[in-house]
C-alpha cells in the first residue's frame, strides 16, 4: 500500500485488492474466490435454498457451506466453486484476453447484473451482447481494435461511447 497524504490527513491507498493489502499468500486466488463465492451466496439467496438445501445440491455437507460464507475460500478450490454455480443451473464461463490493467487481474462478469446496470438493455438483447463480448476478446487478441478501452461500448452495447 502507498502512503498518501492530503492536508493534514495522512492515508494509505489500497492496491485494489484487499487481500494483497491485507499480506494473504496468492491474494489474486483468495479475490477471485471471493468474486465468485459471492455469486454462489447470491444465487442461495435468490433461489431461497438454507445451507442445508444447498450442501445437498452441492454434494457438501451443511458445515462446508458455512465455511463458504464466512468467507474460508482456502478449503475450496476454484474448480469446486465453478461446480457450485453449475448445480445452482448457471454456466461459468473462463474468457482470456490480453490485459486491460497492470498487473494483469482476473474478473468475474455476472450476466444479469450486467442487466441491472443497464436497464436499457432487454434481456432478450444480453445474448447478443455476450456474443458481441466474446467478439471483443478475440479482435482485441488479433489486434483488430486500436484501443480497447474506447471500442469496448460499441462492440458490447452497439453503441459508441458518449
Amino acid at each position: 500500500m502507498k502512503k498518501k497524504k492530503k492536508g493534514n490527513i495522512e492515508y494509505y491507498e489500497g492496491s485494489g485488492n484487499v487481500f494483497q493489502d491485507l499480506g494473504f499468500k496468492n491474494p489474486e486466488e483468495w479475490r477471485t474466490k471471493a468474486q465468485i463465492a459471492s455469486e454462489i451466496l447470491d444465487l442461495i439467496e435468490k433461489e431461497n435454498l438454507t445451507q442445508k438445501q444447498a450442501g445437498n445440491l452441492f454434494g457438501i455437507s451443511q458445515g462446508r457451506v458455512s465455511d463458504l460464507k464466512r468467507g474460508q475460500f482456502d478449503k475450496f478450490s476454484v474448480e469446486k466453486m465453478l461446480s457450485f454455480l453449475n448445480a445452482l443451473d448457471h454456466d461459468a464461463e473462463i474468457h482470456i484476453h490480453p490485459k486491460v490493467a497492470e498487473p494483469a487481474q482476473v474478473y468475474i462478469i455476472n450476466q444479469d447484473r450486467m442487466c441491472d446496470a443497464l436497464p436499457e438493455v432487454d434481456q432478450k438483447d444480453v445474448q447478443e451482447a455476450w456474443a458481441r463480448f466474446r467478439k471483443l476478446g478475440k479482435d482485441a487478441e488479433s489486434g483488430q481494435l486500436s484501443n480497447t478501452s474506447v471500442d469496448h461500448d460499441n462492440y458490447l452495447y452497439g453503441r459508441k461511447p458518449s
